[in-house]
């Protein structure tokens, strides 16, 4: 079963307050859950490893060893710890992104993913 969950996250400081809006994508058995996300400029995702070794790859495509071009580069250090973060990034730069787990062939059997980013006026 896939969950896909999101939270707001708060931080204060005597200058100004802000939050940033979490989502989380699950990274499992050749699967990321949901494949396909749409969030707003500004907005964070943090992937959780539901089991066995992953990364979240955003720069170099597994498949062709050619880079993504997406519109920021994002790239994370593997991890096998089954509940742990994966890795945390907050989109800045509108548009659509591509990334994979570049861990074995994970990639090769479907670990692909698509994230895009609207423009917040």
């Amino acid at each position: 079963m896939f969950f896909f969950s999101c939270e707001k996250e708060k931080s204060n400081s005597e200058e100004e307050v802000s939050s940033t809006i979490t989502h989380t994508i699950f990274a499992g058995n050749f699967y990321y859950d949901p494949p396909s996300i749409t969030i707003n400029q500004g907005e964070e995702i943090r992937w959780i490893n539901d089991g066995g070794l992953h990364d979240v790859n955003g720069e170099i495509n597994s498949l062709t060893n050619m880079p993504f071009d997406n519109p920021e580069t994002f790239n994370s250090p593997s991890t096998s710890i089954v509940g742990d973060e994966i890795y945390r990034h907050t989109f800045n730069a509108p548009g659509f992104y591509n990334y994979d787990c570049s861990v074995g062939g994970h990639a090769l059997n479907g670990m692909t993913a698509t994230i895009t980013v609207v423009a917040v006026d």
